[in-house]
């Protein structure tokens, strides 16, 4: 039987789950999901299966329907899920594919009988979970770019354009160093991804506020890189590191540009400075991913050959209430009937 419990008022539980889980990634860290609940305006649950052979847990946001303007006068509470920001899916005592997929038949189940009528899940592409999430629509999404450490030389596969680049980047005497997570540096950082965002028109999604990066830059497996300009007086070029030791996977995770410098190679340094440290940590993926803009995915291509399949996936536990929402929903903003947004009832979030 599943059951749902509160993230705030059972983190220490949760952490020993996470400690005891052999299957797992850095999403599902507790100090983690914590940045992530400052970055949304809901509470983050925890479903649990638990029996003789194992546990199951899915962390998931949970937000209120009815919150929606359109939708308070409902009579009814309805609520959806989705998984926090990046890649998410359950944790386990091991990975026992059957008590996995045990876990989400009953999931179905228990979000049917709670007014839970919809939840979306972004697998992690190194997981295979998503082949045995039952009631789960999946949705393959753009092949992700991963650099593959095990390469002697990971720089091999690099772009022409990449490596001409690079060598502008040193000519002009650049230069990359991990930093740490001062309140400068965070407010330095703020600023350069802020600005990117608005150039990249992004949705609102993509922004965070203080308290997520005051969180994440707080995490002890948060590695943050800055570029220099060869005077060191301004940042051209900055990321934040996720390193999943236990995994040995470290991902892209946030990253950004000062526009006024153009051209001049940063963020090509800025990935293979990275890459190469990750490399001699014993890392065994540096995971690229693809971005918000076809622009993005393309750069992050000429860095590597090695390509990941990513899916996404959603449940939909009530469909006559979910269409009945969608057509309400649609019926006051009609320019969003083929968003394509999962749930269509939040395509203007």
């Amino acid at each position: 039987m599943i059951r749902e419990l509160g993230l705030d008022d059972n983190i220490q539980i949760y952490k020993e789950y996470y400690d005891n889980a052999r299957y797992k990634t850095i999403y599902h860290h507790p100090g983690f999901l914590v940045a992530e609940e400052k970055a949304e305006e809901y509470s983050t649950y925890l479903y649990i299966l638990e029996e003789k052979k194992g546990f199951v847990i899915l962390p998931a946001i949970k937000r209120k329907i009815n919150d929606i303007e359109i939708f308070n006068g409902e009579k009814e509470e309805y609520f959806d899920l989705v998984t926090p920001h990046e890649y998410s899916g359950v944790i386990a005592s091991d990975n026992n594919k059957s008590l996995i997929q045990t876990f989400y038949k009953e999931f179905t189940d228990f979000c049917r009988n709670n007014r839970i009528i919809f939840s979306f899940i972004r697998f992690n592409p190194y997981n295979s979970e998503h082949e045995v999430a039952e009631n789960y629509c999946l949705i393959k999404s753009a092949d992700q770019v991963f650099i593959d450490c095990n390469l002697e030389d990971i720089t091999k596969e690099f772009s022409k354009s990449c490596k001409r680049n690079l060598k502008i980047a040193k000519k002009e005497g650049l230069s990359c160093e991990k930093v740490v997570s001062s309140l400068q540096n965070r407010e330095i950082f703020l600023k350069l991804y802020a600005d990117a965002m608005d150039r990249l028109n992004a949705r609102s999604f993509f922004y965070f506020n203080d308290g997520y990066f005051e969180k994440l830059f707080g995490l002890d497996f948060a590695d943050i890189y800055f570029v220099y300009d060869s005077m060191k007086e301004k940042v051209l070029a900055a990321t934040i590191i996720l390193k999943d030791y236990f995994n040995k996977v470290a991902y892209y995770h946030l990253s950004c540009r000062n526009a006024k410098r153009q051209g001049n190679g940063a963020m090509e340094l800025l990935i293979e400075s990275f890459s190469l440290e990750l490399q001699k940590e014993g890392f065994r993926i540096v995971h690229l991913a693809g971005g918000p803009t076809e622009s993005l995915r393309q750069f992050k291509e000429r860095f590597s050959e090695k390509r990941v399949k990513y899916y996404i996936g959603y449940n939909t536990t009530d469909e006559n209430t979910y269409m009945y929402l969608c057509q309400r929903y649609c019926n006051k903003y009609p320019e969003y009937q083929n968003s394509g947004f999962l749930p269509l009832y939040r395509s203007d979030e």
